[in-house]
């Protein structure tokens, strides 16, 4: 099926698991990525529409590591990444918006912790065919993750891995507590990271998305600025694609199109 649409691609195993990492290893490393995220999303979205949010943590702790990747040999399984060129990283999905916009060749000065002591490391990106877009080639998790919300917020994972769906998580959640409806009862899609400061980030497949999306009866797209020419490319004139750059830049886009 997938040679015959144009929104479906067959990749080999070796393309979407990393070498040298079980499959169910980096399942499950996706599969908290997402939780993560969703929780990261959350926060957002009551940030935004007023509510009081604490979230905290100790840095991105690398969990696996890809054969053959930037990080295989300078990077080992253990170490907890606390900043990017000096930009702090206090959660995974920190270090994935962080490393999103560079681009291939691009150096980070990444800062460690490893076995308590503080060590810097510097990394050349490539670009990771399953993802799209340049990357160290490592799945991490966030050391000592807390989230205190003020309402009980519960997101269904279903079988959805990474940090992708966190702008449109942040969105629903904004728009199911603030007494405005951005949504007016509209199809909205859209994908992008989300960090917390509001921050929106790149992701992978974005052109897939936007033809599901359209297929689907949506009738706007938000997605990271970064990625609008290749969400637009995709949607070829039959839905409205709207770049952003943070949550509030949505909220905004959102407002105005209503």
């Amino acid at each position: 099926q997938a040679w015959l649409t144009e929104y479906q691609e067959v990749l080999s195993r070796e393309e979407v698991v990393p070498p040298g990492v079980e499959r169910e290893e980096f399942e499950e490393a996706q599969r908290q990525l997402f939780r993560e995220s969703s929780e990261v999303a959350a926060a957002v979205g009551l940030r935004a529409a007023g509510e009081s949010v604490e979230v905290s943590g100790a840095g991105a702790r690398v969990a696996a590591i890809m054969d053959g990747s930037p990080a295989a040999g300078q990077l080992r399984e253990g170490d907890v990444v606390t900043a990017v060129d000096g930009q702090p990283v206090a959660l995974a999905s920190d270090l994935v918006t962080a490393l999103a916009s560079r681009a291939a060749g691009e150096e980070v000065d990444l800062t460690l912790r490893r076995d308590d002591r503080e060590e810097h490391v510097r990394i050349r990106l490539e670009n990771v065919e399953r993802l799209g877009r340049p990357a160290l080639g490592v799945a991490v998790a966030t050391v000592d993750l807390a989230i205190t919300l003020p309402v009980p917020v519960a997101v269904d994972q279903g079988e959805i891995g990474g940090p992708s769906a966190g702008l449109m998580i942040a969105l629903t959640v904004y728009d199911l507590t603030d007494p405005v409806d951005v949504a007016g009862g509209r199809t909205i899609a859209g994908t992008g990271t989300i960090d917390l400061d509001g921050t929106v980030g790149a992701v992978g497949g974005v052109g897939a998305k936007v033809i599901t999306a359209r297929r689907s009866g949506a009738t706007l797209f938000l997605v990271p600025e970064n990625e609008a020419a290749e969400a637009r490319q995709a949607a070829g004139g039959e839905l409205e694609i709207v770049p952003v750059g943070t949550i509030d830049d949505a909220i905004a886009a959102l407002q105005e199109a209503a």
